[in-house]
């Protein structure tokens, strides 16, 4: 085995609600999550460099060492003591500051492309060197739909998660995660009112599931646009309505019948989002060379 290609998948918060700070700086949190098929695209293969590596990232805007997949890297070759040279090349279609966690799905898809490619069997230190690297890349190490809890490291999977589609638009702001776990300590009796005059309960096939997250009502004061878009999806008939992460996505669970090409095409006119559908799914999709 000498080249692996993966597809780096998206996530979607179903449920994020903020906690009390710990003493490390992080907040605990609550959060149901699905996992969708919308990837970046991640080529793994063994170079001839000795225990060097060549990163190939399409976004040149963010440097190496804030990279989570090339620290993801680092910390493979250094933790398995790898003597042979690596190249990675990584194609971004999740926008970043999205709150879909591309860079932890970056991070999660290189330690598994890499402990496939070097014959690795130590899935447990995977996720132990995945709860260093970033928060929700031990969500991503188990690509599959999750309860998590702790800062993001604790992952209870889901067995018999329902199968659901979803509209997804994506502003074109980017919303910073520290900024808005900041913002959150100044505003946490703002963002409890904010949900005490609403229902957030929702039915999904028989599920009752809570639709909420706590970064919500903080994105609505900071962008008009979230009103706005929120107001002509509920024009469309569509009411299951959301943000994930810390934004800046915006989602909608949709019927299996429901025709998104009117909607899809009102928004793409408009030229202030990026709008498409996607469906949850179970698993990792690699291809081996």
């Amino acid at each position: 085995m000498e080249k692996i290609s993966i597809l780096s998948p998206a996530k979607l918060n179903l449920t994020l609600k903020v906690q009390e700070k710990m003493d490390n700086g992080y907040h605990k949190i609550h959060s149901v999550v699905q996992i969708i098929n919308f990837f970046d695209e991640i080529r793994l293969s063994k170079s001839s460099i000795n225990n060097g590596v060549i990163f190939n990232f399409s976004d040149s805007s963010v440097k190496e060492n804030e990279n989570l997949a090339f620290i993801a890297i680092q910390r493979f070759i250094n933790y398995f003591e790898i003597k042979e040279g690596i190249k990675v090349d990584i194609k971004k279609n999740i926008p970043m500051g999205a709150g879909l966690g591309g860079g932890s799905s970056n991070a999660a898809a290189v330690l598994l492309g890499m402990s496939k490619l070097f014959k690795i069997n130590n899935f447990d230190q995977l996720v132990r060197l995945g709860e260093e690297i970033g928060s929700d890349v031990p969500l991503f190490l188990y690509g599959r739909s999750a309860n998590i809890a702790g800062r993001g490291e604790i992952v209870e999977t889901v067995k018999n998660p329902f199968n659901l589609n979803y509209l997804v638009l994506i502003p074109q702001i980017h919303s910073s995660t520290k900024e808005l776990y900041s913002e959150w300590d100044e505003n946490e009796k703002f963002v409890s009112q904010y949900f005490q005059k609403k229902d957030t309960r929702i039915n999904i096939k028989n599920n009752i599931i809570e639709l909420r997250n706590d970064f919500l009502p903080l994105l609505s004061k900071k962008f008009e646009i979230y009103d706005e878009v929120f107001s002509v999806l509920k024009n469309f008939g569509l009411s299951n309505i959301s943000v994930s992460g810390t934004g800046s996505a915006i989602f909608s669970i949709i019927n299996d019948s429901y025709d998104c090409e009117p909607i899809i095409n009102y928004f793409k006119s408009s030229n202030k989002l990026k709008v498409f559908q996607a469906q949850s799914i179970e698993g990792w999709q690699l291809q081996i060379d």
